[in-house]
């Protein structure tokens, strides 16, 4: 084979290695903003309670700046955005989460996904976080042992041999 038929090959293969990426790119962008568009319109459409409709409109909110965050790279590389506009996106975006914050297990309950499912001792329909956080952090399997294999086998010598090396300077 040429070099020059090697070559063309190579060219051909990045060529179609850049578009791939660059088409994902697009792909995932449009389907954000069709999913973004839907909410929008599902959320404007609803016929429900005042402070219903501002905690979902704040969702709205975060879901499009939570896309511009996570897609930041792109919005900088193309100019769209400036670094200043962006670090003010993700300053908004955890500013939402303040909002946000009060109404999570609502909004969680509101899908009837039982504790189970959700693999996580918060947000309990029992009310009883606490007791369940301190049960679920005892049978981790981190804590089956006072004293982890780890610490033994790696911290405690190392500890040890520290406190030897201050004892010999003294």
């Amino acid at each position: 084979m040429s070099s020059s038929i090697f070559f063309c090959r190579c060219v051909f293969q990045i060529n179609v290695i850049l578009f791939t990426r660059i088409s994902l790119s697009f792909l995932q962008a449009h389907c954000h903003l069709f999913v973004l568009d839907t909410f929008n319109q599902a959320v404007q459409n609803a016929v429900c309670e005042d402070a219903t409709k501002r905690i979902l409109q704040t969702l709205v909110q975060f879901y499009a700046l939570d896309g511009i965050v996570e897609n930041k790279g792109e919005f900088l590389k193309s100019g769209y955005l400036s670094i200043h506009q962006v670090d003010l996106v993700s300053k908004q975006l955890i500013n939402l989460l303040a909002v946000i914050r009060p109404n999570a297990v609502s909004l969680v309950d509101a899908f009837d996904i039982h504790d189970d499912k959700l693999g996580s001792v918060l947000g309990r329909y029992d009310g009883n976080v606490y007791e369940n956080l301190y049960k679920w952090a005892k049978s981790a399997p981190l804590n089956e042992k006072d004293v982890p294999d780890a610490y033994r086998l790696y911290i405690k010598p190392f500890l040890e041999e520290n406190k030897k090396r201050v004892q010999a300077r003294l």
